[in-house]
């Protein structure tokens, strides 16, 4: 279950590593939040490259302490799926977004949960590795 002050890992791109989140964007004010919410974070580690400096990965537009809306792609709780089994990761993980619910990143580095399908984001499911 994630709520607020969780630690959750960032599987695109976008140069962050890990976000702890703030709030929960919801219409029935439920305080745990589950795959395809949307939640605000806060950046709190991002990549080394991005630390350093480096001039050919100024492409990444995240800072540590920004404040950005996320989307939940997986989640430790147990998921019943179709064939009547369970599927649970490892680490609760998101994907960044901006304040038009475009993803900020251009590629997602692990699996995606599968019912990701029946929301609105069917984008994560094409740019990531794939779905469980």
């Amino acid at each position: 279950m994630v709520q607020i002050k969780t630690r959750l890992r960032v599987l695109d791109n976008s140069g962050a590593k890990f976000a702890q989140c703030i709030n929960v964007l919801k219409k029935d004010n439920s305080k745990f939040v589950f795959v395809g919410d949307i939640i605000v974070v806060s950046v709190k580690k991002i990549s080394l490259s991005r630390q350093i400096g480096l001039n050919f990965l100024k492409r990444y537009n995240v800072i540590k302490g920004g404040i950005y809306k996320s989307v939940l792609v997986q989640i430790t709780r147990e998921q019943k799926i179709k064939d009547n089994s369970f599927v649970r990761f490892p680490i609760n993980s998101v994907v960044l977004i901006d304040e038009n619910n475009a993803i900020i990143g251009t590629r997602i580095k692990g699996f995606v949960s599968y019912s990701l399908r029946f929301t609105r984001w069917i984008k994560l499911l094409s740019l990531s590795k794939g779905a469980l």
